[in-house]
């Protein structure tokens, strides 16, 4: 996650996880999440911004290998 999208999520917010595989296949889930890095690293040479680690428990596991890289989205809730 960068440094910029912290703002917009917290330990223990429903998230949709969505994996794009490099046959071009997709797969969307839910899960929470359990950690965000408390340390950014790079995220490039030309950029300022940090890239933060994010841990979530999937809902499902069946379709997961380690490693997988995904794009996170804010699940919408009463009030936001």
């Amino acid at each position: 996650m960068t440094e910029t999208d912290l703002q917009y999520f917290k330990v223990g917010d429903t998230v949709r996880v969505e994996f794009t595989y490099i046959n071009g296949g997709d797969f969307t889930m839910t899960g929470t999440i359990e950690k965000i890095s408390g340390v950014g690293s790079a995220l490039s040479e030309d950029s300022d911004e940090a890239s933060f680690t994010v841990w979530i428990i999937p809902e499902n596991t069946e379709a997961l290998s380690y490693g997988m890289n995904a794009v996170i989205s804010r699940m919408a809730s009463d009030g936001d």
